[in-house]
């Protein structure tokens, strides 16, 4: 492509305006519409500079723009007036609405961030203490996939990417794809990308199957399915098989894959599955209508599977004839549409639960902020459950081992034509505390995360949540990078009075109805098992709770519970096993194999934190003051001493007045700390004077003091915004290490 010197001054001022604009916002405002350029034009350069698929997504951006702009032209000025007007007034209720938390009550975020190498737009808890997520990878190509673990004890990210695709240097691109875990404790993905769309239609999808060992860190390709599938749904069943249904196949005519395919694992443990059809959707296959995608699915204590949207006629009972061909149920229709809506199965009592929660989600407008429950062992209607305050579609919803839930970010829905977008009051977390019948709102977290966003609850009680692929505010040096930065949220439940229950010891494996004794040495009145999550799109395909029954108390802090009567109360697998105090303060969890269809036993139990304390960093192997046994549980591996744990807090609300900037750092070990600070405002970066290292030594305290310069304190006070960044690492002598980054918004 060739230009005039004329056209080239002006192409070079739009590029330079354009790709200033683009490293603040590329994903969530598209391009620029530079003065001199026809839309065409900015086309060529964008595709140009920043490949065909930005420059796509920034036509299409611009061109909603146009749209909005023309829809506000033709309004009368009282209409607009009165357009403003509820503006205005939506934002006084949120800014009420996001008063200061009490922590007591609504829980804190930590402040605490991980940075990720790519977006976590998929993401498993393993039983490994680890969390394997997956997505497209940095840049342009998004025709292959990256894959991570991130270590809960470390804090670091390994790269664990799938296999490569033949003939390619591509490896299978498994992101867009269905992920559960199984009975083994491997993680089973089905379906993807065949050929990712730039065009935003005719997605193609993947036939393959593959599964990721958690202890050797590696993937096996399984035999592939018939057709391909994108946003499929996999449900693991009683028997330790998993349902595979519903996502686009292969032929790139958004066309649903009817077949209902059915996985089963190796007798052994090794070697590879089988695939094979056990019936199909449609009349032709004497099934329901064809599902929606990424279709909510839920095994209930009757052994029956209920479908819960996202279409309203996704509705049905599944479960297999004596020959395991798929058999089907009608179940009255669900109210509406709730694509991107979330759903779970509510916690129940010791005997299972047989009710589902759908949650927010759209119908072609925008969010909703209703929830409706069906009971799938009784017949009758759905029933209104609790609203929330805020709409959302590309909501997490989390249950903590107290039976409270908490819903994760999540957006607009469908508005103006864009489905991706989320506005402040997203942020704040909602709560539906145990027994309670309504929603009430807790805190902000920083960033938003609504569409490609996961949340997952952690074996410390603390709820991880990251990805959203369209969140201007998440650092980024180059706008072509897909980067991610995770955050930790701690539940209200890790503050209530008393101390929290150590869980000293426990089995590595239960049968079902078997009844088992731990070792406590604080008051415990109950206690729950919870599947480890495995997210993507606002569907976790494996979170359940199964609280268990207490039976009887012994001397020496023993107390026997009994664990699920059979696969249909908690089908089979690796669970978390929480203490709960009756206050309903968790312990850290033990991980616990229910049932006996394979897998080694549960490797990597944390140690407990010391007592009355809540996690604010990562639960390392080994915590001062609480020292391993000298003899760890049968079937527990103590792994050797981990990088040191960091604790830090912000101080920065005097910052604009006297440009101090103070940092409250605690490690476990005698470490060496190193820290960096720096501001953003007024379109400027700069850092800021301090101490950039100190010794600390074994569980002692230090505040470091960073200050701006008097220009720069001046320039902030008059700022309407101020970003805060502060980098820290601690490394002790054996030249381990772990890394933390605080952030902070101040506006005026």
């Amino acid at each position: 492509m060739t230009y005039g010197r004329g056209r080239l001054a002006i192409l070079a001022a739009g590029v330079v305006l354009g790709m200033a604009t683009l490293a603040a916002s590329a994903s969530a405002d598209g391009g620029v519409a530079v003065p001199g350029l026809s839309e065409q034009q900015m086309r060529k350069v964008e595709t140009e500079l920043l490949g065909s698929r930005h420059a796509a997504e920034h036509a299409r951006q611009r061109a909603a723009k146009r749209k909005d702009a023309r829809r506000w032209r033709a309004l009368t000025a009282a209409q607009r007036r009165a357009a403003r007007a509820k503006a205005a007034s939506a934002e006084r209720r949120w800014k009420t609405r996001a008063r200061a938390a009490d922590v007591s009550t609504d829980g804190r975020w930590s402040g605490d961030f991980v940075d990720l190498p790519t977006v976590a737009i998929h993401a498993a808890l393993l039983p490994t203490n680890k969390i394997l997520y997956f997505a497209y990878p940095d840049g342009e190509n998004r025709n292959t996939a990256r894959a991570w673990l991130w270590d809960i004890a470390t804090g670091r990210s390994k790269s664990v990417d799938p296999p490569q695709r033949p003939g390619t240097t591509n490896t299978w691109n498994i992101w867009c794809g269905g992920q559960s875990l199984m009975a083994d404790g491997r993680v089973l993905v089905t379906g993807g990308n065949l050929e990712y769309s730039y065009t935003g239609s005719g997605y193609q999808g993947l036939d393959k199957v593959f599964t990721f060992n958690p202890w050797t860190e590696t993937w096996q390709q399984e035999p592939d399915m018939a057709h391909g599938r994108w946003y499929p749904t996999q449900t693991l069943l009683p028997d330790g098989s998993t349902l595979i249904v519903g996502g686009w196949d292969e032929s790139g005519s958004d066309e649903t894959n009817l077949d209902v395919e059915l996985f089963t694992p190796p007798a052994s443990g090794t070697g590879r599955g089988t695939v094979r059809r056990i019936g199909g959707f449609g009349a032709e296959n004497g099934g329901p209508n064809r599902p929606g995608l990424y279709p909510h699915m839920f095994v209930l204590n009757t052994g029956n599977v209920l479908a819960a949207g996202p279409w309203k006629w996704d509705a049905w009972l599944f479960s297999r004839t004596a020959g395991g061909t798929a058999s089907w149920t009608d179940r009255p229709d669900w109210d509406r549409d709730r694509n991107y809506g979330a759903a779970l199965l509510l916690p129940g009592g010791p005997e299972g639960s047989s009710r589902v929660m759908q949650i927010g989600g759209y119908q072609g407008e925008e969010s909703v902020a209703t929830s409706l429950i069906a009971d799938g062992a009784r017949s009758g209607q759905p029933q209104a459950g609790p609203t929330l305050n805020v709409a959302r579609s590309h909501t997490n919803v989390i249950a903590g081992p107290d039976g409270s839930l908490f819903a994760i970010g999540g957006g607009y829905g469908n508005r103006g034509g864009q489905q991706r977008l989320a506005g402040p009051e997203h942020r704040q977390v909602e709560i539906l505390d145990p027994g309670s019948s309504t929603w009430r709102l807790g805190p902000s977290q920083f960033f938003k995360r609504a569409y490609h966003s996961t949340a997952l609850l952690l074996p410390d009680g603390r709820i991880m949540s990251a990805g959203d692929d369209n969140d201007p505010d998440k650092t980024r040096t180059d706008p072509t990078l897909e980067t991610d930065e995770a955050e930790f949220y701690e539940p209200p439940y890790l503050f209530a009075p008393g101390n929290r229950p150590v869980l000293e010891s426990a089995p590595s494996q239960v049968g079902y109805g078997q009844a088992f004794t731990v070792g406590t040495r604080e008051a415990v009145d109950r206690a729950v098992l919870i599947a480890p999550g495995a997210t993507t799109h606002a569907n976790d395909m494996s979170q359940r709770s199964a609280p268990l029954r207490l039976v009887g108390r012994g001397g020496n802090g023993q107390i026997t519970f009994q664990a699920p009567a059979n696969a249909n109360v908690a089908v089979p697998g690796y669970y978390m096993l929480f203490l709960v105090s009756p206050t309903g303060k968790p312990s850290v969890a033990r991980w616990v194999k229910l049932g006996d269809l394979g897998g080694p036993p549960p490797a990597g139990n944390p140690q407990q934190p010391p007592q009355g304390t809540t996690p604010s960093t990562p639960v390392t192997p080994v915590t001062p003051g609480n020292p391993p046994a000298t003899t760890p549980p049968v079937g527990d591996t103590v792994k050797p001493i981990a990088a040191p744990s960091l604790t830090a807090r912000l101080s920065s609300s005097g910052l604009r007045r006297t440009g101090a900037l103070r940092v409250s750092v605690r490690t476990n070990r005698a470490t060496r700390l190193s820290a960096t600070a720096k501001v953003s405002f007024g379109g400027r970066t700069v850092r800021l004077r301090g101490v950039s290292s100190a010794r600390l030594s074994a569980n002692h305290s230090t505040t470091l003091t960073f200050r701006a310069s008097t220009a720069d304190r001046r320039r902030m006070a008059r700022s309407r915004l101020v970003k805060v960044t502060v980098a820290l690492s601690a490394r002790d002598g054996a030249g381990r290490t772990v890394s933390r980054t605080l952030r902070a918004q101040l506006r005026r």
